[in-house]
């Protein structure tokens, strides 16, 4: 009898399983049981693909009740397109267990719901026309939530306590969570430090310093404590006296009114694991591949995705490893910018040829490497309106691709964040407590230091709104807006524990986007009135790093751990 989820064993003996546990080999059903989030909802309007140029008019309605023909509020139904088999349409049931997808292309598709702490429905196919509506009506029997639906902080404070909690949920989960990566899957001691020993290996970089033998082996042992072969964890967070303490509860009625495209990604070995989804002037979607040396290009018309390679000089240090952490297309539409973080560059690709080059900053100034960052480190990239391109990192580098000709910013060491203003003006974030947010003055180079009133803010993402207001996602808890004629801040508090504001972004009506990396939902800041209200995301673990804009105002995000790719039209737009 095959094992539950949850409870799957993996062939201990062979190699592939570090890439294969990494790659987490889920079907599509067993992913359909980690889509939920308990809410409200109200009828939901469905854009075609999220194209939002076409009505075709076909619509699927029905609704969704548990076992006892009670109606169930808040259960996620996708349907996936029999045209675009990568893609899918996902929408909530309202409180009286009702949803609609309208406004569909015509064809045939698969269509399941889901909810935490239900069993999910097996895809049912339908085939839609313009006309009447095609109704399709779902039953949810109750099930227990899995170790693989809750969000890192449930994880938290409900996972069994032991000495390697505490190193891994310091020096790992900033990376990735344990849903996708550990919950879904068993093994014995030895396969775990296999685990955590290809996570170093990958990560050598940056954990050479942080991450010692000691750690492996406490990390290691207490996964086997937890999710190993004879692991006498409960085998649900449920069956634990606190769960209903750490449980996030449900959403509001509007939190429900938003609809989801999904785009899975090619099945590769590694995986593709996008660390952003990044539109450029075409609305074509840039994935940089921070676990191969690549970026991938997805049309949103066709669901198709196509796979940039290129071979990384050996490294004393990272080896062939490149670990693409960002992506920025060329103002001329004719290169897409990359930056090569373990290996220090920047890489170009040309898009007429397909081929990928690489150019190398000078040594880093030796502020940068008293801070960790040995040689230096390309963290993000941009490009300005001209062509001139920037890197956030150790330390912040400007590079004429012109000329070949770099520039350091020696008064910016150590960056994370940035993003270029309307004026070719640089905005940089020091991600650490009490770190500023910085300019860079685009044509005279010259710094200015801006620091948050709160001691504490911890300055991540970045990005500026249509009226040249700056805005950080304060990894603290909170989100700043800063006033660059008034050099003022505003520190708007988000409600609610562990908000760990990561990705961040504007719409067309300068309401600022983010996503919770603690608490895996997508935030919104209304700064009119002040408020935010909180989405729940239609995949477990979402680990988005960055969000980004398209010139039709859908937002754009990756989920590296899921391999997906994820946009929404902003609800009332």
């Amino acid at each position: 009898m095959e094992a539950p989820l949850g409870k799957q064993k993996v062939n201990q003996g062979l190699a592939p399983f570090i890439v294969e546990l990494l790659t987490i080999f889920i079907s599509d059903f067993q992913e359909a049981l980690m889509r939920n989030r308990a809410g409200k909802s109200i009828s939901l309007l469905v854009l075609l693909m999220s194209l939002g140029s076409s009505a075709f008019g076909a619509t699927i309605s029905g609704t969704v009740k548990d076992s006892d023909g009670s109606p169930i509020k808040g259960a996620f139904v996708q349907a996936r397109s029999g045209q675009m088999p990568n893609f899918s349409v996902v929408v909530l049931s309202d409180w009286q267990g009702q949803y609609r997808m309208e406004n569909l292309s015509p064809g045939e598709y698969q269509v399941f719901a889901s909810k935490i702490g239900h069993r999910a429905t097996s895809p049912t196919p339908a085939r839609v026309a313009d006309g009447p509506a095609t109704s399709l009506n779902f039953d949810l029997p109750k099930a227990k939530v899995r170790w693989t639906e809750v969000s890192l902080r449930e994880g938290q404070l409900l996972l069994p306590e032991g000495p390697g909690k505490g190193v891994y949920f310091d020096k790992c989960t900033g990376c990735h969570g344990f849903q996708r990566f550990m919950a879904g899957v068993r093994t014995d001691l030895n396969g775990w430090h296999r685990v955590v020993q290809y996570m170093r290996n990958e990560m050598r970089v940056s954990l050479t310093v942080s991450f010692k033998d000691e750690d492996e082996k406490l990390v290691a042992s207490w996964f086997n404590q937890v999710f190993g072969v004879d692991s006498d964890a409960p085998a649900s967070p449920e069956d634990l006296p606190n769960f209903q303490q750490a449980w996030r509860g449900e959403y509001s009625d509007e939190s429900m009114n938003i609809v989801y495209s999904l785009y899975d990604l090619p099945s590769l070995t590694p995986r593709l694991y996008p660390f952003s989804a990044r539109p450029d002037e075409q609305d074509i979607v840039w994935l940089p591949s921070y676990a191969q040396g690549a970026v991938g290009k997805l049309d949103p018309k066709t669901g198709k995705v196509d796979v940039y390679r290129f071979t990384m000089p050996p490294d004393p240090v990272a080896g062939t490893r490149a670990a693409v952490h960002g992506s920025a297309p060329s103002p001329d539409g004719r290169s897409v910018w990359l930056a090569v973080t373990d290996n220090n560059r920047v890489g170009k690709l040309d898009r007429r040829t397909g081929e990928i080059g690489l150019f190398t900053p000078p040594p880093a100034p030796a502020q940068a490497r008293r801070m960790g960052l040995q040689r230096g480190s390309v963290h993000d990239v941009w490009s300005d309106s001209k062509g001139i391109v920037w890197t956030a990192g150790g330390p912040v580098q400007r590079f004429d691709p012109k000329t070949e000709q770099w520039t350091q910013i020696r008064e910016l060491p150590g960056t994370y964040g940035m993003v270029i203003d309307q004026n070719d003006d640089v905005w940089e974030t020091e991600f650490r407590p009490g770190g500023a947010v910085a300019k860079v003055d685009g044509k005279t180079f010259k710094v200015t230091k801006y620091y948050p009133p709160n001691k504490r803010a911890q300055p991540r993402r970045v990005v500026v709104d249509s009226k040249g207001n700056v805005w950080v996602g304060d990894w603290s808890g909170g989100i700043l807006r800063f006033d660059p004629k008034t050099e003022s801040f505003r520190e708007y508090k988000i409600p609610g524990p562990e908000p760990t504001p990561y990705s961040i972004q504007v719409d067309k009506d300068d309401r600022v986007w983010f996503t919770s990396h603690n608490n895996d939902y997508l935030g919104r800041l209304d700064p009119q009135t002040g408020r935010f209200t909180a989405y729940p995301l239609p995949v477990s673990d979402i680990g988005t790093r960055e969000m980004y804009r398209d010139s039709q105002g859908r937002m754009w995000v990756a989920s590296p751990p899921n391999d997906k790719v994820i946009s929404f039209t902003p609800p009332g737009m």
